[in-house]
C-alpha cells in the first residue's frame, strides 16, 4: 500500500439476529507512514550565526532499510545527509523553524516534531569605501549588525592581493581597516569574509579592486631636501582634494610641529630636522584618514655649518699662541748675536 494512503473504515459486530455500527455515524481512519525522527535539537538560546548544527535520533524500524535524512526550514529543503545531523543556513527574522524527516527504502517519512531558534543574524550594512585603486592603501570603515566584534579575535579577507594591514575594533558592531592594494591585485569585485568568535560573516562582491592607475597619489612635495638642525615648510600637493587634513610623518629625527590644509589639495606642515637625523630619502607618509598616500620622498642632507671640534689636550687658539711666542724668542737670540 503506496505510504502516505489514508485508510477510512469503521466496526460491524452482530449476533445473527443484532447488528451494531461503531463509530455509529463517521468514520474511523488512519495513514500508512514511515516514522520520523526524534529528539531533534539545536543550539539553545538567541544564536547569532548564518548556520546552527542540528542533532536527531534515527527512527527505529526494522521492517525497511534507512537510507538518509531530509532537513527543511519552513516548507524548505535545506539540507540531505546520512548522518543524524546537519549544519544548516540560517534565515532570521523569525523563519528558523526545523524538522527532519528519514528516507527509507519505500520513500519519505513522516516529518520529526519542529524546533524553533531564536536567530540574529549577521549582516554588513556598511564598507566605506566599497573601492579602491591597484596600488593603493585606504583606511575603510565597517558597520555591521549583530557581528560580535572583539579586537584581536576578529580576521577578514579580501581575497589575493588586498592586505588587511590594520584592524581596530571601535564597538561590538563596527571596525576600521588599512587596506593595502597590490600593484598587480586583480581588477573586480571581491567577497569579504569576515569572523569574530563564534560568529563567521560572508558576503559577496562587497569590495572591488580598481585596475589601471587612475588613483588618486602626491603630485608635488616642496622643498625636496632638507638638511639636519633646519627648520622648513614642508607642503605636498595631491592629485584630488584631501578626505581631511592630513597627518605628515617623514620618520624618526623629523619633528612635525603642525599640519594645516591651505587647499582642497594640498596641505602644508611645520618641521623641525634633528642635528643627528640620520641622512638620504624619506618616504613621505601622508595620512588623510581615507588613503595612505608614500609615493613620494624627502631628502636630508648634511649641515651646512657642523660644530667645530676642539683638541681635547689644548685649548682653543693654544697654537697661534705657541706660534707667536717661537717667533718672539727667535727674535731675541738674532739680537743677542749681533756685533
Amino acid at each position: 500500500m503506496p505510504i502516505g494512503t489514508t485508510i477510512r473504515y469503521h466496526v460491524i459486530a452482530s449476533d445473527g439476529i443484532n447488528q451494531s455500527r461503531y463509530p455509529a455515524e463517521s468514520e474511523l481512519s488512519f495513514r500508512v507512514r514511515l516514522p520520523a525522527p526524534t529528539d531533534l535539537a539545536g543550539p539553545t538560546g538567541r544564536v547569532v550565526a548564518t548556520t546552527a548544527r542540528l542533532t536527531w535520533t534515527a527512527p527505529k524500524t526494522s521492517r525497511h532499510s534507512l537510507d538518509g535524512y531530509r532537513v527543511y526550514r519552513g516548507g524548505d529543503l535545506v539540507a540531505e545527509t546520512t548522518d543524524a545531523e546537519a549544519l544548516v543556513p540560517l534565515a532570521g527574522g523569525g523563519a528558523d523553524v526545523f524538522s527532519v524527516s528519514a528516507v527509507y527504502d519505500a520513500g519519505e517519512g513522516d516529518l520529526s516534531e519542529p524546533i524553533f531558534l531564536d536567530v540574529a543574524l549577521p549582516s554588513l550594512d556598511l564598507l566605506s569605501p566599497s573601492e579602491a585603486w591597484s596600488g593603493e592603501q585606504v583606511r575603510a570603515r565597517l558597520v555591521g549588525d549583530n557581528l560580535l566584534l572583539v579586537q584581536d579575535e576578529v580576521s577578514l579577507s579580501l581575497g589575493d592581493g588586498v592586505v588587511v594591514r590594520e584592524i581596530s575594533v571601535s564597538t561590538v558592531d563596527e571596525l576600521s581597516l588599512l587596506l593595502e592594494i597590490a600593484e598587480d591585485a586583480a581588477a573586480g569585485k571581491r567577497e569579504l569574509l569576515l569572523t569574530s568568535g563564534s560568529v563567521s560573516l560572508s558576503v559577496p562582491d562587497a569590495f572591488e579592486v580598481l585596475g589601471g592607475d587612475g588613483g588618486p597619489r602626491l603630485l608635488t612635495l616642496s622643498p625636496e631636501s632638507v638638511r639636519q638642525g633646519e627648520r622648513a615648510t614642508l607642503c605636498v600637493t595631491a592629485s584630488a582634494p584631501f578626505y581631511a587634513t592630513p597627518s605628515v610623518s617623514l620618520g624618526e629625527g623629523v619633528v612635525i610641529e603642525s599640519t594645516t590644509l591651505t587647499a582642497a589639495d594640498t596641505a602644508c606642515a611645520e618641521l623641525v630636522v634633528e642635528p643627528q637625523a640620520a641622512l638620504g630619502d624619506r618616504v613621505a607618509r601622508v595620512d588623510d584618514g581615507r588613503r595612505l598616500y608614500t609615493n613620494l620622498s624627502v631628502q636630508i642632507r648634511d649641515n651646512l655649518n657642523p660644530p667645530t671640534e676642539s683638541c681635547a689636550s689644548a685649548p682653543a687658539g693654544a697654537s697661534a699662541i705657541g706660534a707667536a711666542l717661537a717667533l718672539s724668542v727667535l727674535r731675541r737670540r738674532r739680537r743677542v748675536s749681533t756685533p
